[in-house]
């Protein structure tokens, strides 16, 4: 193991304060990186001063943990955050969900798949309402998740999207609706 991930592994399991700021860069670093699969966030999730930094945005752009792991597309990290308690519904400093940080990844798989599914999932689960979990517009622009799966052209998104709810004629701010995205893709 390296030096970096056994001084992390010591700092934790020796308590370090993760909701302070500076510690934050940590969980951002390991997310990131390669350092989740020696134990980092896995050791990280167990400590009592997770649960005050799991839905709060941190970095220049205001994303909360699970936004960074969905946008990595790591499933197993993704789960372990979720059991740990993290909200999917929580938003990023731009309005954006974890749905949009899927959809703005360059590839969609089987495991981006279930992620979303599993996003679903624990909206309902926690009495969220799903078309509106879904309209939800990311600023700038005020794009759906809708909007950008048609810009994106991933049909099985769209697919998703519409079985789950999301509305069809939401506009951004320049008063676009998704069928326009899908038509210039």
């Amino acid at each position: 193991m390296c030096n970096n991930v056994q001084t992390s592994h010591l700092l934790i399991c020796k308590g370090a304060d993760l909701s302070r700021d500076e510690n934050q860069l940590l969980l951002r670093v390991a997310c990131l990186s390669d350092l989740w699969k020696h134990g980092i966030i896995d050791l990280a999730l167990r400590s009592p001063s997770i649960q005050q930094v799991l839905d709060v945005g941190f970095g220049s752009n205001k994303l909360p943990l699970l936004h960074r792991i969905a946008r990595k597309g790591s499933l197993t990290l993704f789960e372990q955050v979720v059991e740990r308690g993290a909200n999917v519904s929580a938003l990023g400093g731009c309005g954006s969900t974890v749905i949009h940080q899927l959809l703005l990844r360059s590839s969609w798989d089987q495991t981006v798949d279930k992620i979303f599914a599993l996003c679903l999932q624990r909206v309902r689960e926690h009495g969220g309402d799903l078309p509106v979990f879904l309209d939800l517009a990311s600023q700038p622009g005020g794009l759906t998740a809708l909007h950008l799966a048609c810009k994106a052209g991933r049909t099985e998104a769209i697919d998703l999207l519409l079985d789950n709810g999301a509305c069809t004629d939401v506009q951004t701010t320049e008063g676009l609706i998704p069928l326009h995205f899908a038509l210039q893709h």
